[in-house]
């Protein structure tokens, strides 16, 4: 869990390959292989609106579990 932080901070990168690693990661480490909504095209980087709610969503999901997570900004 201490990599969540940087890993949700990924999902906002331009480079498509790093945002669906980022999103693969999460998902694995959470144990929820559905995620959050979070599809990405292969070839095409997410657009930003689809990325800030997943970001905040996989913030919430990590301040329920560990409430003390230092967030990237």
């Amino acid at each position: 869990l201490d990599s969540a932080p940087v890993l949700i901070f990924a999902l906002s990168d331009s480079d498509w390959r790093v945002a669906t690693a980022a999103r693969d990661s999460l998902r694995f480490m959470s144990r929820k292989p559905e995620g959050f909504g979070f599809d990405i095209e292969s070839g095409k980087s997410p657009e930003k609106p689809v990325w800030r709610k997943a970001q905040r969503d996989w913030t919430n999901w990590l301040l329920s579990v560990r409430p003390d997570a230092e967030l990237i900004e």
